[in-house]
C-alpha cells in the first residue's frame, strides 16, 4: 500500500501496553466525520493490522487497539478505550470512556440521532442501547428480560441487597425513558 492509499502513519511515539509495544498514529487525511484534521495524532495500535486505512474509522486520544483486534468503517475507539483480542469496532460504532472490548466481542450499528440514556450506577453502567435493548455493564439483552432477572443476575454477581434493589428501580426508570422516547420518535401520542 502507498503512502497515497494509508489514512495514518506511526508518529515514532511508542509505550508499552501489558508487554505490548504500542505504536502512537497521526493522520495522513482529514477524516471529517471525527473532526480530524491531515497531521492530527491520534491514539495507539499496536500494527497496521489494527485500524483499517480505508474508511473513515480513527482511533484517537488515550485509546489503544491491540492483538488481532480491529477498528473499520466509520467508527471510533477514542477516551481511554481498550479493544483487544479478537474484537471488531464497525460500521459507526463508538467505543469511548474508560470501555474495554475484549475477545471476539464485536461492536457495530448505526449512530444515533440524539444521544442515548446512560446511567452510572454503583456497580456497572446501565444503558438504553436502542428501543428494546438494555445494557448493564458489558451484557446487552432485550428490556423485559432484564426486568424479569435483574435480581436472579444481581445475587449471581454477589450484589448486596441494596444494590440489587439500586439496579431494579434504575432498570425500571430505564425502561420507562426507553418507552416514552421510542413512542415519540416513532411518532407514538407521547408529547414532551
Amino acid at each position: 500500500m502507498s503512502n497515497i492509499d494509508k489514512k495514518y502513519e506511526f508518529t515514532g511515539e511508542t509505550k508499552v501496553f501489558w508487554g505490548i509495544k504500542m505504536h502512537r498514529i497521526r493522520a495522513l487525511r482529514d477524516i471529517t466525520c471525527h473532526g480530524v484534521d491531515e497531521g492530527d495524532d491520534g491514539g495507539w495500535v499496536q500494527a497496521e493490522i489494527n485500524l483499517a486505512h480505508d474508511g473513515e474509522a480513527w482511533v484517537d486520544g488515550e485509546a489503544l487497539v491491540t492483538g488481532k483486534a480491529r477498528v473499520t468503517g466509520e467508527a471510533l475507539v477514542t477516551g481511554k478505550a481498550r479493544v483487544t483480542g479478537k474484537a471488531r469496532v464497525d460500521g459507526e460504532a463508538r467505543v469511548d470512556g474508560e470501555a474495554w472490548v475484549d475477545g471476539e466481542a464485536r461492536v457495530t450499528g448505526e449512530a444515533w440521532d440524539s444521544q442515548p440514556l446512560v446511567i452510572m450506577a454503583s456497580v456497572h453502567r446501565i444503558a438504553v442501547c436502542s428501543k428494546d435493548h438494555i445494557a448493564v455493564g458489558c451484557h446487552v439483552h432485550d428490556t423485559e428480560w432484564w426486568l424479569e432477572n435483574y435480581e436472579a443476575i444481581g445475587k449471581r454477581e454477589d450484589y448486596t441487597d441494596d444494590q440489587i434493589e439500586e439496579y431494579g428501580m434504575l432498570l425500571k426508570a430505564a425502561a420507562a425513558w426507553q418507552k416514552k422516547r421510542f413512542e415519540k420518535k416513532e411518532g407514538g401520542s407521547n408529547e414532551q
